[in-house]
């Protein structure tokens, strides 16, 4: 039985390796072209999205709409920033794809996806922020902007208290503007706010 089976296997293989037959061709090209991204992490059932394309988007792109392998819509695109209203359906997601076509095929610039889901904790994805100290407005933009990247729509302030007994640096009255955290840290209270 077992002599059979590696018979059979290295059948399989040899007819794989010496078979003549030319491989199919590649009907999708990847590009590393840009980042499509989301205003949001997560939309209501009949919100607007709003996408942004980090370059210019090139002469004929298209935009292409799927929940799984279903075609929802697709059209052209002119600027690297547009809106869409996805189907009101609750708790679905899609994928985005932004491409082009060349030589006959499509070449992907862009994708992301798309959560449509009343409520955050259907399908939950955490993240967490870790370090309060001194930051300019546009600092935490940008961390939080990062965060909506990986669509994170559950957030955790992780190690921000001035002491596992006694959280609050200052008194409820007068809080401290900044304390050092149990890893010896810098944290301030405007970053925190913020």
């Amino acid at each position: 039985m077992i002599k059979l089976f590696f018979v059979f296997l290295l059948s399989a293989v040899c007819l794989s390796v010496c078979s003549d037959k030319q491989p199919e061709t590649e009907v999708y090209k990847f590009s590393s072209s840009g980042s499509l991204t989301t205003d949001k992490a997560r939309y209501a059932p009949g919100e607007t999205v709003t996408f942004s394309f980090e370059r210019d988007v090139p002469a004929g792109s298209i935009v292409r709409y799927r929940h799984l392998n279903t075609l929802i819509h697709e059209e052209p695109v002119h600027e690297n920033t547009w809106t869409w209203v996805p189907p009101p359906n609750d708790f679905t997601g899609y994928l985005v794809e932004l491409y082009g076509l060349s030589e006959g095929k499509e070449n992907i610039i862009g994708y992301t996806g798309v959560d449509v889901s009343s409520d955050w904790t259907h399908f939950p994805r955490y993240g967490f922020l870790s370090s309060y100290n001194a930051k300019t407005e546009s600092e935490i933009n940008a961390v939080i902007e990062n965060l909506n990247k990986y669509h994170i729509n559950g957030l955790q302030y992780y190690d921000w208290l001035f002491d596992h007994h006694k959280p609050l640096a200052g008194t409820p009255d007068d809080p401290a503007s900044s304390w050092l955290d149990i890893g010896g840290r810098t944290n301030t209270r405007a970053t925190i706010n913020a």
